[in-house]
């Protein structure tokens, strides 16, 4: 049996939001501490998701303004 790696959880929680319509394209997702906080992972652990995730185009992270799902994320 495999197991789960933390940064799998950060992104199975963020693209279950996208599918169920909590988040919009350009809405400001929350920082990566709250968000380690809310999934219950670390903080390096969240962020390496996130850098990943902004790697593909599905989120935005503009430093001192924070991190935006992209206008387009799934198409």
């Amino acid at each position: 049996m495999r197991t789960r790696r933390s940064t799998d959880a950060v992104v199975e929680v963020i693209l279950d939001s996208i599918l169920k319509g909590d988040i919009q394209p350009g809405d400001k997702l929350p920082s990566a501490q709250r968000l380690g906080a809310m999934i219950g992972t670390s903080f390096v652990s969240t962020r390496e998701a996130l850098k990943g995730l902004e790697t593909i185009g599905l989120i935005e992270i503009s430093h001192g303004r924070g991190m935006f799902l992209s206008r387009d994320p799934l198409s």
